[in-house]
């Protein structure tokens, strides 16, 4: 949880100074430490995807998104 906690306190200062988070933690820090992951708008534009960070949010939303679009049975 540390490591999470650095990031999180380092993305509300960027985003206080800059207008930015800039700075994103991995999705293997969440799964390693147990914790959900960010809201779909804490990821911004997810500038970082094509490296896997955000690609479980944007997955689960996706997913979400489509489930609700699916006849109920």
């Amino acid at each position: 949880h540390a490591v999470l906690e650095i990031i999180h306190d380092l993305q509300e200062k960027f985003f206080r100074e800059l207008g930015t988070r800039f700075v994103f933690a991995a999705d293997e820090w969440y799964i390693k430490a147990d914790v959900p992951f960010p809201a779909d708008e804490e990821y911004e534009e997810y500038p970082q995807i094509s490296n896997g960070v955000g690609l479980a949010r944007r997955f689960l939303t996706d997913l979400a998104e489509s489930s609700a679009l699916m006849p109920q049975t």
